[in-house]
Formats: C-alpha cells, structure tokens, sequence
C-alpha cells in the first residue's frame, strides 16, 4: 500500500510524559492504518516535568524521528526551573511542609514568569522556529511531503507550519489542543507588542492553514466567530479520546474494597486549585462525620507545592493518597480500584473552558461516575448531554459537598450507578478519531492537486 507523508511538527513528544504528549502518539500509533506514513519533527529535551518511556514503546518501531537541539535558552529555563522544583521535593506531602513554598521559590518563578512573557513576542519556545524550519527544509528536499500537521500549544510551532507551508506550497493542517488567543491562563501580554504579535500569529495561523483543527466544538466556535470572512467548513472538531488497549479489561476494584474511592488523575495549577474541593470534602466529613473511616482520595500526577500542607491544616489530609506521576500505562489500574473520579477545570467562573481535559476520555473509558467541578464551556456542555455523573460549580463548595454525599450515600448502599453507553464511548475511541483525522488529511491532499 503507497502511503502519503505527513510532517508532524510537535515539541511536545516522548519521552516526555503528560497529556500534551499523548493525543498526537494515539495518531502516529495508527496512521499507517489508514495510509499515512508521519515524520515526526520535534526538539531533544533533557529537561522535563514527566519522563514516561513507556509512550515510545506506542510508536512504530521504525518510524522517523528527527530530533533537534532546543532553542538555548529555553534550556537553561528548563534546567534551572528543574533545579529549582527538585530543591522542594524532600519535604513535599509532609504534614509538616508549608502550605506555601519557600518564599525564594516563588519569587524565582514568578521572577522567570514575568521576565518570559517580557522577553518572547509569543512565547518562550519561540526560539525553536529557525532550528525546526531548517530541519524541516532538509528534510523536504529529500523526502516528498505530502501535508504539514502542526499541534500546539506551544503556540509558537503554528509558525513553523506557516512558514514552511508558505515557503513549499504543501497543504498544511493546525490542531490547537488549547485555545491560543482565548486562553486567559497563558494569554497575557505583556505589552501591546506582544499582544498585537500573539493576534497576528493566530490570524496568520487561520489565513495559511487548510483546516484548523479544535478539541472542542465551544472552541471550534470560537474560531469560526473570530474569523467569519473564511468557511465555517475550515474548521473541524476532533476531540481527544482514550485507547481501550491502556485499560484493564476488568474495570471493576480488586484493592480497598472498604473504602470510598475517589480518584483525580492529573496535575493541579495556581488556575486550576484543589483548594474548593478539599473544603467540599471538609463538609461533607463534617455532616458525615462517620464517613471519614470509609473516605479515601487517590491524586495521581503533580501537585503545586502550595497545597501539600493544607489538607491536613483543615483535617482531611490523613484521607489522602498522592503517588506522583505515574506512566500513562499504569493509570488504568488506580482508576479501577476507583468507585468515582475527580474533574476540576479552570477556576476563574468569568470564563469559558473551551477545551476537554485529556483526563475527561480516560475517565470515560472506566464508565464509572465522575464529579466534575466546572463551569460553563466543553465539558459542562457534554454532562447536559450524556448522564456521566454530577457536575457542581468549581468554587461552590456547598453543592460540591452535596454531589460527594449523593456519591457516598450510593457507595454505601450499593447503587452506585454505570456508565454503559458503548454507542457513546465509541466516538472518543482513538483508532476511530484517527481516522476522523486521516479522513481530512486526504481531504485536504486532494483539494491541494485541483
């Protein structure tokens, strides 16, 4: 079978761990399978929060791989930023650490926050642009590319494809994991500069691009509303999914059969906090008090250092089991042994969460409950349709604590409810939203010929 080449541009790639890696190692695990032969272009890291080499072990054995240097300074960010979290990590989870981190912590990454955003026009891996272009050339005067696929954040990589699609006339595809210009997490310019070069990088994204690509049709909207003089048709949805080959095939708990599992599988942030939710489980330990043998709560990933110390400062912490990050392989056993799963999105109520968590998929794929603690955006959306689980607003720690004692109260009483609609799951499954995406990829191959 003749395969087409597609160029992937990532810097986000294995070894490096988390859920910015995997969405695109679900695609280049099952592309040949539908006629794409990827290249992957990305930059060699030393220096990153999660190492997870089990995700190399998803990829062809003989795929291509070209590997660049990071651009400089982003490896010194990286490495001091590194030295900077391992100096925190004897006392981290201690009863006795400080609610907070070290004061010279926090001014370090403060400091490096603010002098990134003052630095770089669109962000601080923007230095990678003339190294992966330079590769990428080489590569294509050697080697016949058929479509260019970008993904970011980081954002700055969308300019790689421009550049490169502009430059060679190869149809050129952009995914955004992340709304860019929306996103008020990271969106923050510094001067108006830097504002007037970040909203020209999306436009130019949108203006040379064949497709954009969202994970979300909240933010799929948002771009066809932004940009209405192009076809509502240039924009596509393909959420993020979960692979049923990284689940155990019995879902049901085979460890702490006593207790109330409730499990979160991901990192907190400064935007993303616990803090609601653990008073929400204060709460419901205070008007149940007897639930408290019963409770335990599984955090699998990174958490801010800043929280370590308040569980136990408001009395639940002995109810919580933290493991670290753990290899996306090996998370399918913490969520069996779960009886419900734990979702916090953006904490800010002023705004919209355009995208789904990559936690969400996997939490589907376990069809048990989930709690989630969102407001208005992708996921709340998905909740009004599908009956999922509960969801409560993300600061109301009232109505947080009464999902916990509906969940409790069906635990306890041996009704607690499945989620079973395979006709439903089988959209999220990532072999079939490969296809969705291969699909396009053609698509837009064969309108480049005419």
């Amino acid at each position: 079978m003749n395969r087409r080449t597609v160029l992937v541009v990532v810097y986000y790639f294995p070894p490096r761990g988390g859920v910015a890696v995997i969405r695109t190692v679900k695609y280049i695990k099952y592309l040949r399978e539908f006629g794409w032969e990827p290249i992957i272009l990305t930059a060699k890291q030393s220096h990153f929060q999660f190492r997870d080499d089990s995700l190399l072990n998803e990829l062809p054995k003989d795929i291509r791989i070209i590997h660049t240097s990071p651009p400089w300074i982003q490896h010194l960010i990286r490495s001091a930023q590194s030295q900077m979290q391992d100096g925190g990590l004897k006392n981290r989870g201690s009863k006795n650490s400080s609610k907070k981190s070290s004061p010279i912590y926090l001014f370090l990454r403060n400091l490096k926050n603010r002098l990134n955003r003052l630095i770089f026009l669109i962000d601080d891996y923007e230095g990678w642009r003339k190294t992966a272009i330079k590769a990428a050339e080489s590569l294509i005067q050697s080697t016949r590319i058929d479509l260019i696929y970008t993904s970011s954040p980081p954002h700055s990589v969308q300019l790689i494809g421009q550049a490169l699609s502009k430059k060679h006339g190869i149809p050129w595809v952009a995914d955004f994991r992340d709304p860019w210009t929306q996103d008020f997490r990271y969106f923050i310019p510094s001067t108006l500069v830097h504002k007037w070069a970040i909203l020209k990088g999306e436009r130019k994204t949108v203006e040379y691009a064949s497709r954009i690509i969202s994970v979300s049709d909240v933010m799929k909207h948002y771009f066809q509303n932004r940009y209405p003089s192009h076809s509502p048709n240039k924009f596509i949805t393909i959420t993020n999914g979960f692979d049923s080959n990284d689940y155990p095939a019995d879902k049901n708990k085979t460890e702490f059969l006593d207790k109330f599992v409730i499990t979160y599988a991901g990192s907190f942030y400064l935007h993303q906090t616990p803090v609601y939710f653990y008073q929400g489980i204060q709460q419901f330990l205070a008007e149940n008090p007897g639930a408290k043998k019963d409770l335990l709560i599984q955090i699998i990933g990174k958490s801010q250092k800043d929280y370590e110390a308040y569980p136990f400062e408001i009395g639940i912490g002995e109810n919580i089991r933290k493991t670290g990050f753990v290899p996306h392989r090996e998370v399918g056993r913490y969520l069996a042994n779960s009886d419900i799963y734990l979702l916090v999105l953006w904490s800010n109520p002023d705004c919209v969460d355009f995208a789904f968590s990559g936690k969400f998929f996997e939490y589907l794929a376990m069809e048990k409950p989930i709690l989630a603690l969102v407001n208005t955006g992708a996921c709340y959306d998905f909740f009004q349709q599908y009956p999922v689980g509960e969801t409560a607003p993300f600061s109301d720690v009232k109505k947080i604590a009464e999902a916990i004692t509906l969940f409790y109260n069906e635990w306890k009483n041996g009704t607690l409810r499945q989620q079973a609609d395979q006709k439903m799951l089988q959209l999220f499954d990532r072999k079939n939203l490969t296809g969705q995406l291969s699909h396009l990829f053609h698509e837009v191959v064969e309108e480049s010929n005419t």
